[in-house]
């Protein structure tokens, strides 16, 4: 039981189905912009934030599994709605490659013009420069939000707990995570999760784009508690 003001509130992690499409785009939306004034999805996309969040609900729907992908997400879910989720997955499985066949396979969907797409691919670019590849035979984390109003209740705990688990299930003996520069919020609950700043990674057009100025990588060694 967590505690929502004078409320008690059971908490239940499940796996994300169909019918939490909408939810897992405004996470994504949320998560990616992070602690910045505006997220990024709506500059990359050309779009407005209704629009961004309408490809996103295709994105999650679209195959093959990748790690925006609905069956990568694990929900907690409280007074029978959805109020966070996380997703957790291989990188040489469900990384980046296979994203990018499901967007532009959403975005063709869609009817962007060729010109339209010609320059969603180039900020695409600009964005991936700043990331670092992944890091090898570590479990991907990745998209964590929580509802503002259950927000403090300790949900990302119970998040990283499942994901630890299943990581441990799937034979990783470690997980890494990805942060923007600035977002001392996420860095608290990382930190207070075990996981600890293995790089910082700089990049100009990164910045440029987004409007910090890199990543952090967040590394934790995994193992079975006694």
């Amino acid at each position: 039981m967590k505690r929502r003001g004078q409320m008690k509130v059971k908490v239940n992690i499940r796996r994300a189905t169909e019918k939490d499409h909408s939810f897992l785009a405004w996470v994504i939306f949320r998560a990616t912009q992070s602690h910045l004034e505006k997220c990024p999805w709506p500059t990359i996309l050309d779009e407005d934030e209704g629009g961004s969040l309408n490809f996103l609900e295709h994105l999650v729907c679209t195959g093959p599994s990748h790690w925006c992908h609905l069956s990568r997400f694990w929900i907690a879910e409280a007074e029978d709605k959805p109020i966070a989720a996380m997703s957790s997955y291989i990188p040489d499985k469900h990384g980046n490659d296979v994203l990018e066949r499901a967007a532009f396979q959403v975005i063709s969907e869609l009817g962007y013009s060729e010109l339209r797409i010609n320059s969603i691919l180039e900020r695409l670019l600009a964005l991936e420069s700043g990331f670092p590849d992944d890091l090898p035979g570590a479990w991907g984390i990745e998209c964590v939000a929580v509802d503002p109003e259950y927000q403090g209740l300790g949900i990302v705990d119970m998040l990283f707990e499942q994901v630890q688990q299943e990581a441990l299930k799937e034979g990783f003996k470690r997980a890494q995570i990805l942060c923007l520069i600035g977002n001392t919020a996420a860095e608290k609950a990382w930190k207070r999760n075990g996981f600890t700043v293995q790089g910082e990674y700089l990049n100009a057009d990164f910045e440029a784009l987004i409007g910090t100025p890199g990543v952090k990588r967040f590394v934790k060694e995994l193992k079975h508690e006694r």
